[in-house]
């Protein structure tokens, strides 16, 4: 590209003016090329600098001071981005840093104005906003993650948590697990610190209902724990009954026989050998077998 500049300017073909902007642009990237040896944070200073964008920014939006400032603001931002960027990843550089941030997903094309219902990541819903926003997944271990170690690892997480609840405009539904199948086998889950941390003023739950002082609401949405009773009637018999051979029926799978568990009380984990579906591994409490003779 920067050959294919040099060559139209010495055609001569253009206009003196535009052959002064021409070379004057062709100048600007020669000394980027030129300085990208040097340190990244310099580079895009130095880029934001000789292209005089907080000035055009401000000059482009005179007439609105605070839509300006929170242009800049975001000039800024990015500029702090790349610093801490840096500092974590020194032999990073330009291409580190563009695969981190300028990944293409399906939310670049995403259509707002279609009224339908959006799977996405906390990360991908940055910029966006919704009517109604739920996050899945509060927990501890998922959000904040299990490999958030530190303080500013937890920190880093709960400004990710904090970029989720704001797509939302009008509703913003929270939920947890009360269980969770992790690593081949199930846990309880422990709801994240990051609800606990929401002033409960600002939480409508079936345990507390307040009127929201503010427009974006929150309600603490966790799935009720299985009642004793409710479970007794899941399994239709009692886990120390389980042995290789049993003969168990299931409403879908329909016959089958178990031909391995491990045993742990209503979380006992089965293998079935289904005579119309082949082998399924099912979890007690939720397989809804019953005795097949």
């Amino acid at each position: 590209m920067l050959d294919a500049l040099a060559d139209i300017i010495r055609t001569g073909n253009l206009t003196p003016r535009a052959n002064r902007v021409l070379e004057s642009f062709l100048k600007l990237l020669n000394e980027f090329r030129t300085a990208m040896t040097d340190s990244f944070n310099e580079l895009v200073r130095k880029i934001i600098t000789d292209i005089k964008l907080k000035e055009r920014l401000e000059e482009e939006e005179k007439g609105d001071r605070s839509k300006a400032e929170s242009k800049i603001a975001n000039i800024n931002s990015f500029i702090s981005d790349v610093v801490r960027y840096t500092e974590m990843n020194p032999e990073g550089g330009v291409e580190g840093f563009l695969e981190e941030v300028a990944l293409v997903t399906d939310i670049d094309q995403f259509d707002q104005t279609q009224e339908k219902v959006s799977l996405m990541t906390i990360h991908s819903a940055k910029g966006l906003e919704f009517p109604v926003v739920m996050i899945g997944g509060l927990e501890e271990g998922m959000l904040p993650l299990i490999s958030a170690n530190n303080l500013e690892d937890i920190e880093e997480e709960r400004r990710l948590f904090f970029v989720g609840a704001t797509r939302a405009k009008d509703w913003l539904v929270l939920g947890c697990a009360e269980q969770r199948m992790r690593w081949g086998s199930p846990l309880i889950s422990k709801p994240s610190r990051f609800v606990k941390e929401i002033p409960g003023e600002l939480l409508m739950g079936g345990w507390k209902r307040t009127t929201p002082p503010v427009s974006s609401s929150v309600r603490l949405a966790r799935r009720p724990a299985l009642a004793r009773d409710e479970a007794e009637q899941t399994r239709g018999f009692d886990p120390d009954d389980l042995h290789i051979g049993l003969l168990v029926r299931h409403p879908t799978f329909g016959l089958g026989m178990v031909i391995g568990f491990k045993r742990n009380g209503l979380d006992s984990r089965i293998e079935v050998d289904f005579d119309q579906v082949g082998r399924k591994i099912l979890i007690l409490r939720y397989a809804r077998l019953e005795p097949g003779n």
